[in-house]
């Protein structure tokens, strides 16, 4: 999966596996409360929003360092 601003999609159920996509952040990057960390995409236009919800503390915590 490549997003970038000619990209038009929408998933609303998620996005599930392995995928490389080119992100920024918009606004908050990480949310220790709920494991989680938000990008946004493509880097131009950031009109794709993406989180990711870790279940482990341990990978959490591994990319923030």
């Amino acid at each position: 999966m490549i997003l970038d601003d000619r990209a038009n999609i929408d998933i609303p159920k998620g996005c599930f596996g392995n995928k490389i996509i080119e992100a920024t952040v918009d606004g908050r990057l990480y949310n220790d409360e709920k494991k989680e960390v938000y990008l946004a995409s493509p880097i131009n236009s950031k009109n794709t929003h993406l989180y990711y919800r870790f279940s482990d503390e341990d990978n959490y915590k591994k990319i923030q360092l």
